[in-house]
């Protein structure tokens, strides 16, 4: 750099970095010999003959890399299960008022099924403004904004909803199908009867009379 012997001297004690090799102010034999590093220009790439960096030009035969990642596939269970198949019936009043709540029971106690009754949903109320996106979700809204059924399975497992031709509109039922294992299938349902029916008013609306698994 040229730097006199009072100038040098006088930044002893200051940190400098040298403009010629880039190196700062401190001495090392370790770097005793800086004309390793010496390069017509500072910014062109360094090789040392055993590595180099590929032309992003050059025709590779092979350009599979050697370390790739794949995404992770979501299982699906079609085998035996590794744990008891939980489910959790509850009776909701307002789940829009109870996000929170739902999310917390969810993280703790991770149920695979979720059965719910007054629901208190409305059709413009999305499914993911209430539960995460690891869960399908089936429901059957009350038009007036009350009562409403749900159920809620883990996205894990294969489901389809059951549909009868029989099947009441008014009343507030879901069924769904789900594949727990090879060649095993469970149905589950939420119904809820509201209390100024009688007990016939369910059983009426139950879909499953001519479906077979």
């Amino acid at each position: 750099m040229s730097m006199n012997t009072m100038v040098y001297e006088g930044l002893k004690n200051v940190s400098w970095e040298c403009l010629q090799c880039g190196l700062p102010n401190f001495s090392s034999s370790l770097f005793d010999d800086v004309n390793i590093l010496n390069s017509p220009n500072s910014y062109s790439t360094l090789s040392n003959g055993q590595y180099s960096i590929p032309s992003l030009d050059s025709e590779d035969p092979d350009p599979t890399p050697v370390a790739q990642s794949s995404p992770l596939q979501r299982k699906q269970y079609f085998g035996k299960l590794n744990h008891p198949l939980k489910v959790i019936n509850i009776n909701l009043q307002s789940i829009n008022n109870k996000k929170a709540e739902v999310l917390l029971m969810i993280e703790r106690d991770n149920p695979d099924i979720i059965v719910g009754t007054e629901t208190w949903l409305r059709p413009e109320i999305k499914n993911s403004e209430i539960f995460p996106a690891s869960f399908n979700v089936y429901r059957k809204d009350r038009a007036d904004g009350y009562g409403g059924v749900l159920v809620a399975v883990k996205t894990n497992y294969v489901t389809e909803l059951i549909t009868s031709p029989r099947t009441n509109s008014d009343t507030e039922t879901v069924f769904v199908k789900v594949t727990l294992a090879s060649d095993s299938k469970l149905i589950i349902g939420a119904v809820y009867r509201p209390t100024n029916n009688d007990m016939v008013y369910a059983p009426k609306s139950c879909p499953l009379d001519n479906w077979r698994l």
